[in-house]
Order: structure tokens, then sequence, then C-alpha cells
């Protein structure tokens, strides 16, 4: 690994101006100032277990990373920021610039870095979307390392680069606990650094072709098996979004499967595929649906 990774990983978590898959140790620090701070008993709980609760769907049960992915929906959450920081600033919401943060405060940004198992900076993340709701900005700075222990832990991985991000993650703790700025231009600024992760777009051509290799893969199960093949395939379209189900009808009609049996195994699948996707909710909860 590059010696300077370590240091741009710790940077990132604070400040996320492009995603990275490391450094969420680096948000720790934070929590040296909970005593000061005092926020309430229900908040941390809360805000802890939403953390982790993402934290395990994303990095143990669906074992997913991916820093694209990660990228833009940290930018889709700036753009929300930026919305609560208008409508904060026209008095359109119910709460006022400064305040201590509450239970919903605490999902907010247990959400923020749940999701951020995925592939993106937590720390400023939620750090953007408390202050953007008028949180106070040590408020939101400890509440959002506190909520970032989860993913720390399920993310842990000894290395001998962690000390330099503890440290770097120190220092960055110190000098944003210190601002004196005006929590909505606090707010204001991570909210626009965030967007730049906008850029991800480019790359999204990358997760398209790898859909349409997906594809291709399907049509050939199709084509080796036949009916069978047309079964496993609807399953597959099924509880995989991206995999069209009309590919893999129109491929088994072209290669001469008569429409008896493409109802039949097709319907097989299409039924099969979508009992796993109730039963994956049914145990899991209407939240993974969402």
């Amino acid at each position: 690994m590059d010696p300077f990774d370590p240091v741009l990983a710790s940077i990132l978590e604070w400040i996320p101006i492009q995603p990275t898959t490391t450094g969420h140790i680096a948000g720790l620090p934070g929590v040296l100032g909970i005593k000061e701070r005092k926020l309430s008993t229900g908040t941390l709980i809360t805000g802890i277990l939403t953390s982790a609760a993402l934290s395990i769907i994303i990095k143990w049960w669906a074992n997913y990373q991916d820093e694209i992915i990660g990228g833009l929906i940290g930018a889709a959450l700036a753009v929300i920021g930026l919305f609560a920081l208008v409508f904060l600033k026209l008095n359109l919401l119910a709460v006022s610039e400064g305040r201590k943060p509450d239970v919903m405060d605490a999902f907010v940004s247990g959400f923020a870095q749940g999701v951020s198992s995925i592939g993106f900076g937590g720390t400023g993340l939620s750090i953007a979307l408390l202050t953007s709701s008028g949180v106070e900005l040590k408020d939101s700075i400890v509440l959002s390392s506190i909520t970032s222990i989860p993913v720390v832990l399920l993310t842990f991985n000894p290395s001998p680069s962690f000390p330099i991000q503890l440290i770097i993650g120190f220092i960055l703790f110190k000098l944003m606990y210190g601002l004196k700025f005006r929590t909505t231009k606090i707010a204001l600024a991570l909210d626009l650094i965030i967007l730049f992760n906008l850029n991800q777009i480019w790359h999204i051509h990358e997760k398209i072709e790898i859909y349409q290799r997906m594809e291709k893969e399907v049509v050939e199960w199709v084509r080796k098996y036949g009916g069978p093949g047309v079964f496993m395939a609807m399953i597959a379209q099924s509880v995989i979004s991206p995999i069209p189900a009309d590919a893999v009808l129109v491929a088994a009609g072209a290669l001469g499967l008569s429409p008896l049996e493409v109802g039949i195994y097709g319907g097989l699948g299409i039924v099969m595929g979508s009992m796993v996707n109730y039963i994956v909710v049914r145990i899991f909860g209407k939240s993974l649906l969402d």
C-alpha cells in the first residue's frame, strides 16, 4: 500500500470529497468529547443500533462494497442536506439552529455511518447531515463519532496504518471541534464538498458493463439448458433487478422453446424468485425493502 493512502483515507473519513472504502477508524477520536456534550442515552443507543444494523446487513449479510455507488449515495444525501439547510434558513423546519440532537438525529447519523460501509467516508457525511438540520457542530461531531463505532468494529483489519489514521483523525477532530463558524455555514461547506462525488456518475458505465455481462451469462443458461435454463434465469432476474425478464423470454423464443415450455418454466421461475424475495424481506423487515 502507498504510505500516503492511510493519510488520504483518514482525511476523507472527515472531509469526504471522494469515496473511499477505508479510514473509518479515523472517525473514532470524536468520542473524546462525549463527557462534555452530555448527549442523552436514548440518542446514543439509537445511533449505535441503527449504524450496527445497517453495517451488519451491508458487510456481513450482503458483503457489498462499491466506491462508485458509495460516492453517488453520499452525493444524493448531500442534496438532501442542502434542502434541509434551505428549509432551516426559511424557518420551514420545526427546529432551530444550534440545537441538541434528538433520537431522529441519531437515526440519521447511524444511517450515514451504516451506509458508509458501501464505500464512503461516514463521519463527514454524518456531520454534514446533522448540521444541515441545525444540530450544533460539537454535538454533531461527537454523535457522528459514536455512531462510527459499529462500522469500525465490522471493518476492523489489524494494520500498521491504524495508529496513523487515529492520529490524523484526532487532529481533524480537534480542528473541527474548535471551529467558531455558524452551524449552517459549516453545513453548507460540507454539503458542497460532498457534492463533488457526483463525478462518480462518469464511472457508472462500469456498472452497466457488469450488468450487460450478467445478462449475456443468463442468456447462455437458456441456450445451454433449455427449459431448466429459463427457470434458473427467471429466478435470477426476479432476485437481481438489473437482469431484464424480457431478455430471458426473448432469448428462449429465439432458441426454439415452445410457448408452453416458456410459460411453464418461466412462470415457475418467476414464482420461485418472488418467494425468495418475500422470504428475505419477511426475515429482515420492511427497512430492507425500503
